[in-house]
Order: structure tokens, then C-alpha cells, then sequence
């Protein structure tokens, strides 16, 4: 398990690209006006298994953060996400997204994907979403007619979805 903190001070920008090979947990802590913009991309294979968890506390007025954890999972692997949203009592104008991704390109292979808030204070701007889902057939028939084979085209969709 890799471990990783970061202390965003004030007026600071916190920027980080990366793909994911093991298991990951990242923690950020934001102070006024800092901002943090992740993204985490993991892939696995055979009966690999990753887990990743993304932290972030809201410690200071104005601070954003932008959260996005994409996986693609094949053969008998798994992929799972877990992601939370803190805020401090009172802070104001905090923003904050979460958005967890996770295609399955095998019927066997498994994903998890959840994210979560821990936010009691008024006016702080607050979303998420998570999607686990299949290869889209309507994409696979596309990319058909254009002649592409089925494994392509999921390497494909896979690239697009991964690309950080």
C-alpha cells in the first residue's frame, strides 16, 4: 500500500496526474484559497486486484478541489474506488467534485466505487457521482462499422476513459 499526504497551503495549486499500479491512499488537506485537481487512472488484468482512496479535507475559506478516479478492469480483476469530501465547520465558499468511473471489459471482472461527503456546513458547493458499468454495445457496433474487431475497440474505449 503506497501512502501519500499533502498539505496544500493558503493561495496554493495542487496538481496530479497518475497512474495507478497498486494499491494507493492519498490524503489532502486544503487551506484558504487552495485548490487541488486529481485524476487517477488504473487498469488491471488477470486476477489483479487495486484499491485506490482519495481524501480530502476543506480546512480554509475558498478552496476547491476537483477529484477523478478512472478504471478499466478485464479478465477476472477488480478495481475498487473510494473517495470523501470533508469540510471544516466554518469555512465558507468551498467547492468541492467527486466523479469515480469504472468499466468492466470482461463479465467476470469486478468494480467498486464509492464516493462520500462528510459536509454539516452551509455553502459549501458539493457533488459526486460513480458509474460501474459494461462496454457500451452501441459504441462496440460503431467502432464495427467502422472495422474495428471487439478487442480493439474496448482497448479503445479503455484509452479514452484512462487517458490522464
Amino acid at each position: 500500500m503506497v501512502f501519500k499526504n499533502y498539505d496544500i497551503k493558503a493561495d496554493q495549486h495542487f496538481a496530479l496526474r497518475q497512474a495507478a499500479s497498486s494499491d494507493t491512499h492519498i490524503t489532502i488537506t486544503l487551506g484558504k484559497n487552495a485548490t487541488a485537481d486529481v485524476k487517477l487512472a488504473a487498469e488491471t488484468h488477470a486476477a489483479q486486484k487495486i484499491n485506490l482512496q482519495v481524501d480530502v479535507v476543506h480546512t480554509g475559506d475558498n478552496s476547491k478541489s476537483k477529484i477523478e478516479l478512472a478504471g478499466v478492469a478485464r479478465d477476472d480483476s477488480q478495481i475498487n474506488f473510494q473517495s470523501s469530501l470533508k469540510a471544516a465547520t466554518k469555512i465558507k465558499n468551498a467547492e468541492a467534485k467527486q466523479d469515480l468511473r469504472i468499466m468492466l471489459l470482461s463479465p467476470t471482472a469486478h468494480g467498486t466505487a464509492h464516493p462520500t461527503q462528510h459536509i454539516t456546513t452551509p455553502g459549501i458547493a458539493a457533488s459526486h457521482s460513480a458509474a460501474v458499468y459494461g462496454a457500451n454495445p452501441e459504441h462496440l457496433f460503431a467502432l464495427a462499422l467502422l472495422g474495428i474487431d471487439s478487442a480493439s475497440a474496448k482497448n479503445l474505449l479503455s484509452s479514452a476513459l484512462l487517458k490522464v
